[in-house]
């Protein structure tokens, strides 16, 4: 029986989702892929994708990503993709070279833009000693508010920062009010309508207003702005950022730069292209899903190269956990439990999770 050939798969990428897909094709048939991981990245940065605790400056654990190849036997190039010539199964780097593929799989993330002019950016952990920083300097009584003007964002480290100040203002003896806008109709709406409820105790609860299916448009002259209410005073705002696509010259894409895809990850139009995270045109963007993303793309990889493994649409599982200052709330969507989780969920990347934790000598903090 003639052995089956060697497929080269590359991946574009240095996230989560791109070592996701890495370690699930190497799962389901270490020999059967040669794997090379495009990305400008040397290392892969990660916190949990479910929101650390935020006003704790932790430093984000960081694995070079040399070390990672070659601890699981794939390749590294330190360098960007620039376009795909998919007729030719090849990709242009920006620094020219062009490089062959059996199989592609994009997974290039966004660019996160302002979204509220005059608020202080939220893109991150990274963030929050802007935040803390921007807390210390007001003086009492005073109102500050956080802003998602996007219903399709992560929106629950809002909440968390929301929630924090709160306490944090309660224990400090300082007099805080704090406002929480969102484009949301219900609080956190994409964990459906039983973890909304409890959302909307715990806010409740704080002390902290709500303000659904608000639009902001600006923080201009000490005031928050929103489109259809009165205008109130704010010592400052925190926003999350819009979201754009990544468009590849060569890749489908919309008006917002997103990359359609198909159940799989395929991308509508081409062969052997595959998208996943946040480029794609699925409309929640969260590590979690993109690792999921990932690991129903190299199944379907798996299956057309004909490797006996059952491939499942893409049936996104929506985890998270709200930190409150007190005693933190699972969520999951769909519900299990009546939609509570019981422990960590952790990195929320099945194989990245379990090479994470198998590996801590790789593992650095900056």
């Amino acid at each position: 029986m003639a052995a089956h050939p060697v497929q080269t798969v590359l991946v574009a990428g240095g996230g989560v989702g791109a070592i996701e897909t890495v370690l699930a094709l190497q799962s389901l048939a270490p020999d059967r892929f040669d794997i090379e991981l495009l990305a400008p990245e040397r290392h892969f940065t990660y916190r949990s994708l479910l929101v650390g605790a935020a006003f704790q400056r932790t430093a984000p654990s960081r694995v070079e990503l040399t070390a990672v190849a070659a601890d699981r036997g794939f390749h590294v190039t330190r360098d960007a993709l620039d376009r795909v010539d998919a007729s030719a199964h090849e990709v242009i780097t920006q620094e020219g070279a062009r490089m062959r593929y059996d199989v592609l799989v994009l997974a290039l993330g966004t660019q996160p833009i302002a979204a509220v002019h005059g608020a202080i950016p939220y893109r991150g952990s990274h963030d929050v000693g802007a935040v803390t920083e921007a807390l210390q300097r007001i003086d009492a009584p005073a109102r500050v508010a956080y802003v998602a003007r996007s219903a399709v964002m992560w929106t629950l480290p809002l909440y968390e920062l929301a929630l924090l100040t709160a306490a944090w203002a309660k224990e400090s003896e300082f007099a805080i009010e704090v406002l929480l806008a969102t484009a949301e109709r219900e609080p956190l709406e994409a964990f459906g309508a039983d973890s909304s409820r409890r959302v909307a105790e715990l806010l409740e609860h704080a002390g902290v207003q709500l303000w659904p299916d608000t639009i902001v448009d600006r923080v201009q002259d000490g005031l928050l702005q929103p489109l259809q209410r009165a205008p109130i005073p704010v010592a400052f705002a925190v926003a999350l950022p819009f979201l754009e696509g990544r468009p590849v010259p060569g890749v489908p894409h919309d008006l917002q730069g997103f990359t359609p895809v198909g159940d799989t990850g395929l991308v509508v139009g081409l062969e052997d292209v595959y998208a996943i995270g946040a480029m794609t045109d699925r409309p929640l963007k969260h590590g979690g899903l993109s690792a999921q993303q990932a690991a129903v793309a190299a199944s379907a990889i798996a299956s057309k190269a004909d490797i006996p493994v059952r491939v499942q649409p893409y049936l996104p599982v929506l985890r998270g956990i709200l930190r409150n200052g007190g005693d933190p709330l699972y969520m999951r969507n769909p519900p299990e439990d009546n939609g509570l989780l019981t422990a960590d969920v952790g990195v929320g990347a099945e194989h990245l999770s379990r090479y994470l934790t198998s590996r801590h000598e790789l593992r650095a903090l900056h």
